[in-house]
């Protein structure tokens, strides 16, 4: 079976008491639900469960292995079961507990699947961290070089420093998932759902979300322009080492973006448990049921036992095949994995290539690399292939007629309407005000340079109509919104972005893009 998902980590802390049968306990609640809801278990089948047990029925494979080696404690659980759409496809569940030191016990979680037939066949479907994950980490406490949570970790100005040390460190061994605060309500998204992300991710990465703007604006201070993130962005910083340590192998995911993709959260707990097969394991449910064997067999060798050691050689050459047909299994997943690594590889490879920057300064693709204004559009309407913008005909005219000597300052405002614009007129919050000046005017000025302004002056669009109105849908709008840089006749340093909003379909329809408009 191919592995999916590994949690691997230590319970308890040095300060309480913890024993194995404490653990042990509440991951026997967990698999009597488990069972219950896979087939008809009763609890009396689960009276040997904390001391060694095999069950086997049609849909339900459990054993548990229970012993003691050089003084410390192990115990182990598998729990198989056919897939609820194939039957065909098993999915298998495994656990295993060792003691670590005083204490502390370490825990290995892993979920594996693959065809009951042999066959080599592809096949969709879904999956997620037992739920037990989080209901250990959150009982009995967790670490992993650093404390684990079942919740996120709100950062605050204050511990800013504290979280940059965190992501450079090099005796981190899990990513970190850092949620941005929006620019304007001072809050991640209502795309994603912070608490959901850290509850998936309980034990394989630390979630942490900033309360306010602020504190991801300290932070780019700190870390520089290309590891920062923020105005609701979500970027995942994996464990820093000097192979990884430029920006392009710590993604970013844009706000945009994240809600374009719909299931962001379940998509980022596939990214990071695709990795965490690799995290070497401690102990697992196989190699404490070999340990278990081999003492078994000695003590058989002692009281010289012939049956029963020749039957528990037979169980452990069966193991050990199992072992073998399971890394078999791996070593293909392995392969096309690697497959899967080189293409990845070859693109990243070609976007460092197209950076025009060094990695130190940005590697991310570079906004200011437009040759024009019209480039500019041309880039917009590229990215942004579903946007709620209408960019019209003689807008594209006069962008190509537009000699404004920084077009990366259109692609940014046309960015700001799409996003932030949008987001404040369809929920209302343009209208509410703030040292005198409106959402939009501050919100357009922090994030694109420029200044909003709401309305022209009804004498000059009055006599300059063929400037300030057109036709959209069959009705005559008028361009009375407008966002501009300068106020001189040179066309180099002066912009004006005029546009108008249809409150019943949501849409920015953009007339106009180029020099300031007849006044």
């Amino acid at each position: 079976m191919r592995p999916l998902y590994r949690a691997s980590f230590n319970l308890g802390n040095k300060k309480s008491d913890l024993s194995l049968d404490e653990i042990v306990e509440v991951v026997r609640s967990w698999s009597v639900k488990t069972s219950h809801k896979l087939a008809r278990v009763r609890n009396k089948s689960f009276d040997d469960f904390s001391t060694g047990m095999a069950l086997s029925q049609k849909n339900l494979e459990v054993d548990t292995v229970r012993f003691v080696s050089s003084g410390k404690d192990y115990f182990a659980l598998a729990l198989k079961h056919p897939d609820k759409n194939n039957k065909n496809l098993k999915w298998k569940t495994t656990l295993a507990f060792g003691e670590h030191d005083s204490n502390r016990y370490h825990a290995e979680i892993m979920v594996s699947n693959g065809w009951d037939d042999g066959r080599l066949s592809p096949v969709k479907f879904s999956f997620g961290r037992p739920s037990l994950v989080p209901r250990l980490i959150n009982q009995f406490g967790a670490s992993r070089k650093f404390e684990l949570s079942d919740s996120s970790n709100i950062l605050t100005i204050d511990n800013v420093n504290d979280f940059a040390q965190t992501i450079f460190s090099q005796k981190r061994t899990l990513p970190i998932v850092y949620v941005s605060a929006n620019n304007f309500y001072d809050e991640p998204i209502k795309a994603i759902n912070p608490e959901r992300i850290a509850v998936n991710l309980a034990g394989v990465a630390h979630v942490f979300v900033a309360d306010s703007r602020f504190l991801s604006f300290k932070l780019e201070k700190i870390v520089g322009k290309s590891m920062s993130c923020y105005d609701g962005a979500v970027r995942l910083y994996w464990p820093i080492q000097a192979e990884n340590s430029g920006s392009m192998f710590h993604p970013l995911w844009a706000p945009q973006r994240i809600t374009d993709m719909g299931n962001f959260e379940d998509e980022l707990f596939k990214t990071i448990a695709f990795f965490s097969t690799g995290i070497k394991p401690k102990i697992g449910y196989e190699e404490v049921r070999r340990l278990k064997l081999t003492a078994d067999i000695e003590t058989l060798k002692e009281k010289n036992e012939i049956a029963e050691l020749a039957d528990l050689f037979a169980q452990e050459n069966d193991t050990l095949k199992k072992q073998v047909a399971s890394l078999e299994d791996r070593e293909v997943d392995h392969l096309e994995k690697i497959k899967k690594l080189e293409y990845k590889n070859s693109s990243l490879i070609s976007v460092i290539q197209s950076c025009k920057k060094p990695e130190e300064e940005s590697c991310q693709p570079v906004i200011g690399d437009f040759d024009s204004v019209e480039e500019a559009v041309e880039k917009f309407t590229e990215l942004y292939p579903k946007s709620s913008l209408e960019i019209l005909g003689r807008a594209y005219k006069s962008a190509r007629e537009c000699q404004y000597e920084k077009p990366e300052h259109v692609f940014k405002t046309l960015e700001w309407l799409e996003s932030a614009y949008l987001e404040m007129r369809t929920s209302g919050n343009d209208k509410k005000k703030k040292n005198g000046s409106t959402t939009l005017e501050e919100s357009c000025r922090e994030q694109t340079g420029m200044t909003y302004k709401a309305n022209q002056s009804e004498v000059t669009m009055g006599r300059n109509k063929q400037d300030y109105f057109t036709t959209w849908g069959g009705k005559t709008i008028c361009l009375e919104e407008h966002i501009g840089k300068g106020s001189s006749f040179d066309p180099k340093s002066t912009l004006r972005i005029a546009f108008h909003y249809n409150p019943e379909s949501k849409k920015v329809v953009v007339g106009y893009i180029g020099m300031h408009q007849k006044n």
